[in-house]
């Protein structure tokens, strides 16, 4: 309740948040927050044609450089509809920053795409964590194919096995969905409006995330 008051005080007007799908309902019934519609991992399929993204080792090096500000000139567009972050290339360094991340930054015509690898069991696993359009001048909505970025990141990260969790305008191609049972620990999306006087300052049941990704939060 604390954190309430004092995020209200400050202007915030709620919190969004990543709950494993233990933790999330017992948040909606306790505590007042409500789920989001369920957002499904998936596997995305590489294609056979080489990829032809640059790709760029995320290390210090690279975060004192200017390839950051040279693909990410100007703030991203709010989506068309729903919400999303507003990434700038200032917010990308300090997310790339992190300590003991291993990520890869990848530049294709129309996007630039962050990525990580883990292992799950035996197997290694390409982790596509956001895709952001390079071209905000452009009024139409930028959408890069899923399977052109898959090959990108199966060759980069040496395995077939490329996974996707989110949400994104920015992304064509469904690829194939992660059943909940496969998953370690299945994510929810749940979000908590502050109250002035009673009211809620904004309609939790009318709220549409549209645009958010592992990179969003911090799970890499």
């Amino acid at each position: 309740e604390d954190s309430y008051r004092s995020g209200s005080a400050n202007g915030l007007q709620g919190i969004l948040g990543v709950a494993n799908a233990q933790s999330a309902p017992r948040m909606v019934e306790a505590m007042g927050w409500r789920m989001l519609p369920h957002i499904s991992a998936r596997f995305l399929v590489p294609g056979v044609r080489p990829p032809t993204a640059s790709s760029y080792l995320v290390d210090q090096q690279f975060l004192e450089g200017p390839v950051l500000e040279t693909y990410l000139p100007t703030p991203t567009r709010p989506p068309v509809t729903g919400y999303g972050t507003r990434w700038t290339a200032e917010l990308l360094r300090w997310r790339l920053s992190r300590p003991g991340a291993n990520y890869v930054l990848h530049v294709h015509e129309d996007v630039v795409f962050v990525s990580t690898s883990t292992r799950l069991g035996p197997f290694r696993v390409a982790i596509l964590l956001k895709v952001l359009p390079r071209h905000t001048d452009k009024k139409r909505t930028v959408r890069a194919s899923s399977r052109s970025l898959a090959t990108t990141l199966a060759r980069q990260h040496r395995t077939p096995l490329v996974l996707h969790w989110g949400t994104t305008p920015h992304l064509r191609g469904s690829g194939i969905a992660l059943p909940k049972r496969f998953m370690p620990s299945p994510l929810e999306l749940v979000v908590y409006a502050f109250t002035n006087d009673g009211l809620p300052h904004f309609d939790q049941d009318a709220l549409n995330i549209s645009a958010f990704e592992f990179l969003d939060f911090d799970a890499y």
